[in-house]
């Protein structure tokens, strides 16, 4: 198994969140995405890559498509989709 880049790394440890920190983090990984549950949060990292229907390989457009999410997704779901972390 590879090794988790650094941000995810330091994203386990419970004292990185704003929030009081969390008594567990779950880290789930999917094909485009690192995702952090916590007790009442979900983060999400975009991970960089290019899988030809997507372009992720840009901290630039990660950022773009992070955002584009929110907006989006929101509309249906304003309590889910709260905003977006630089």
């Amino acid at each position: 198994m590879p090794q988790l880049p650094e941000l995810v790394q330091a994203l386990l440890n419970p004292k990185a969140y704003p929030e009081t920190p969390p008594q567990g983090i779950e880290l789930v990984q999917t094909q485009m995405s690192f995702i952090f549950l916590t007790d009442d949060y979900v983060y999400k990292v975009k991970k960089p890559v290019n899988l030809g229907y997507l372009d992720y390989t840009t901290l630039d457009k990660r950022h773009f498509y992070c955002q584009r999410e929110v907006e989006l997704n929101r509309r249906l779901c304003p309590d889910a989709y709260l905003g977006v972390v630089p």
